[in-house]
């Protein structure tokens, strides 16, 4: 016998994968709306797994877009553990323009910096505490394995990647 996850657990980690990938593909809420529709998952069980894991607003916006997006009726049991839910409403309203949004020409230059500056604001979003949404920031300073192997330096001066790194990245997004 293989083990499984249990139904509150692969839900919590199809949850966790659309959330991480900005919900890029809608039929991975489809399988999180199958899965608030078949009424075989115990949402105590589901919150206190979410809490343990802190991710609680994640869980929250999975539920709100499986709502608004799909229709999907917000099981009775979980409502009073949603109150003000700010964080999730915020979370949706930054995902929701990447389906919804026709005004987009996804032939220009600035339909795609529009997408991705959005991610990247959604992104930090997701984070909970500044620490994490600072770590999250600074990754994106860090080395490249493009700017290791342009400017190999030595493992004691590694931190001059941070400084090398936003005129690399300028350079590529420039570059003709």
């Amino acid at each position: 016998m293989q083990p499984v996850f249990a139904d509150e657990e692969w839900f919590l980690f199809l949850v966790q994968h659309g959330a991480y990938h900005s919900w890029f593909r809608l039929r991975w809420l489809c399988d999180i709306a199958v899965f608030m529709q078949d009424g075989l998952l115990d949402w105590a069980k589901v919150i206190r797994l979410a809490d343990g894991y802190g991710m609680r607003h994640v869980l929250q916006q999975a539920v709100f877009l499986a709502h608004r997006l799909l229709g999907v009726p917000i099981p009775p049991s979980v409502l009073p553990v949603f109150p003000g839910a700010v964080k999730p409403s915020r979370l949706v309203e930054l995902v929701v323009p990447f389906f919804c949004d026709i005004q987009y020409d996804p032939s220009t230059v600035t339909w795609a910096q529009t997408l991705y500056y959005r991610d990247k604001e959604y992104q930090v979003a997701l984070r909970t505490g500044w620490q994490n949404k600072l770590q999250f920031v600074l990754s994106h300073f860090g080395a490249a394995e493009s700017d290791i192997l342009r400017f190999p330096l030595p493992d004691g001066l590694y931190w001059l990647y941070y400084l090398i790194r936003p005129f690399t990245w300028l350079e590529r997004r420039y570059r003709g």
